[in-house]
């Protein structure tokens, strides 16, 4: 393996764009998680406090997992749309 300098410059570029990358999309990805549980928390605390123990019980079984799963779902544009593709020309992109 040849250790030039170029190839040493290209590789600390490519690492810095990941890491930038990785910084941009972990603070979209904070928010909307941070954003989802605080409006989960005040759905579930309105539900335990206006619904019956029953009522309560089924909203927490049956409302919080399909409410998480599209919000999971939501989540999949975002990381789609970051996601890091490898390069053609360099065959350890992904190290």
């Amino acid at each position: 393996m040849n250790l030039s300098r170029s190839s040493i410059e290209s590789a600390a570029r490519k690492a810095a764009a990941r890491t930038q990358w990785f910084a941009s999309v972990f603070d979209k990805s904070l928010f909307s998680r941070l954003a989802s549980s605080v409006s989960l928390a005040a759905l579930y605390e309105v539900a335990r406090r206006m619904a019956s123990t029953d009522d309560w019980v089924n909203f927490k079984v049956f409302g919080i997992l399909p409410l998480t799963l599209v919000f999971a779902l939501a989540q999949a544009p975002l990381m789609m749309r970051h996601e890091i593709r490898a390069e053609e020309e360099d065959p350890e992109a992904h190290f």
